[in-house]
């Protein structure tokens, strides 16, 4: 981790749209992951070296209810706080 990691109350958010109606949204704050950042990239560099660099994602931890099903077409939008936002469309 550098200097610049992100603060644990940086806020996710995950939009579902469809036909442009939203039809899911949910939120949560880095505070609320299962382990915190160093430790993940403790795991990581356990056995390997990146000497010039990595990227570490994980997931977002935000999940539809169980009924929920993604459709052709459904445009998803994940924003974080001081970065961005990402948008796909399902295909």
């Amino acid at each position: 981790m550098t200097s610049d990691a992100i603060a644990d109350s940086t806020e996710i958010k995950m939009k579902i749209f469809q036909g442009g109606k939203k039809t899911f949204a949910g939120a949560t704050t880095l505070a609320e992951r299962k382990r915190t950042a160093g430790r993940l990239v403790s795991y990581l560099s356990r056995h390997c070296s990146f000497p010039q660099g990595c990227v570490l994602t994980t997931e977002a931890g935000i999940v539809p209810e169980d009924t929920f099903t993604l459709q052709h077409g459904n445009e998803i939008r994940i924003s974080i706080s001081g970065i961005g936002t990402l948008v796909n469309t399902v295909g």
